[in-house]
């Protein structure tokens, strides 16, 4: 689940990429962003450089505060997350996560709503999604037993004075409401042996939220003879290369060819048995790369994670 600075920090890149859109004006992007939220000017230099940080802004900062400008990995990362939000299967598992939680703080204050309409007709997720939507997801989460409800006939089962059920508590207090993910929990475990470990390697969350290797993949690793988190990193630069390789001005070829090994990295490291020799090949030259670039925020990162990957390949 998003932390709050990484909601606002999202939300400011979104709205900074419609300003770059229309030719806008991004200090007066940001400066709203901040009156609308109630937010101080302090908090916004914190969501500027957290985004600076990440690759996904670069900004001028004067005495009237920063001037930021998206920069190519966050148009990237904005484009994705709103593929994202179009896509049925996301969107209906974001929808059942937001009434979970929504019914999660009528409780809390004490609230028991009559029917899912107040729901809908919430600030928050009025025009997100049609009422036929939400009768289908109010129906899912009784049907498995996450809600519980009044039953009459000829209304949508788990419509009328819909409660959590333990079941719905235990979702939303230790899988932050994920509901597919609450509901498989058991259904795949990490398997160890003497020489092969399984892991899963996110590299962005559940939710769409930007981050800092930016490629939206989940993908199920068997490697023999080296450390989860060895891969883990190397995964990481592999991801991280590709997305801000157009960002770090390269020559043409130049970036060409780090977009390629970076990517023959992320074959090399996700394959049945990767091989640490090539690995170390691939890291370095993707350092290589990184090197001859300028330095900037991304330019930084990359050269600080492929040093991270280098000294875990080495023992260093």
């Amino acid at each position: 689940m998003a932390t709050e600075i990484e909601q606002h920090a999202t939300d400011l890149l979104e709205r900074l990429y419609e300003c770059h859109k229309i030719g806008g004006n991004s200090r007066e992007v940001l400066a709203a962003y901040l009156r609308a939220e109630e937010l101080d000017r302090e908090y916004g230099e914190t969501l500027i450089r957290l985004l600076e940080t990440n690759g996904y802004v670069e900004a001028f900062h004067t005495l009237g505060g920063a001037i930021p400008t998206i920069k190519a990995a966050g148009i990237q990362a904005v484009q994705q997350l709103q593929a994202d939000r179009a896509d049925p299967k996301i969107r209906t598992g974001n929808l059942r996560t937001a009434m979970l939680l929504w019914l999660d703080e009528q409780e809390e204050k004490g609230s028991a709503p009559v029917t899912w309409a107040a729901f809908a007709k919430s600030d928050e997720h009025r025009a997100d999604y049609s009422e036929r939507q939400i009768r289908h997801a109010a129906e899912y989460l009784y049907e498995n037993q996450l809600t519980k409800a009044v039953r009459a006939m000829g209304a949508d089962n788990g419509w009328i004075r819909p409660v959590l059920t333990v079941a719905g508590r235990t979702c939303v207090s230790d899988f932050g409401g994920d509901v597919n993910e609450y509901l498989n929990r058991g259904a795949v475990r990490p398997v160890a042996n003497h020489s092969t470990t399984n892991t899963t390697v996110h590299i962005t969350d559940n939710h769409g939220n930007v981050s800092v290797a930016g490629q939206d993949f989940a993908q199920a690793i068997t490697h023999t003879g080296l450390d989860a988190e060895l891969i883990l990193n190397v995964l990481e630069l592999a991801g991280g290369t590709h997305q801000l390789a157009p960002t770090l001005k390269l020559p043409a070829d130049d970036e060409r060819r780090l977009v390629e090994t970076a990517d023959e990295l992320h074959a090399e490291a996700s394959s049945g048995k990767p091989d640490r020799g090539r690995i170390r090949q691939l890291v370095e030259k993707i350092y290589d790369g990184v090197k001859k670039a300028a330095p900037t925020v991304a330019q930084k990162t990359l050269e600080a994670l492929a040093e991270g990957s280098i000294k875990a390949l080495t023992g260093g």
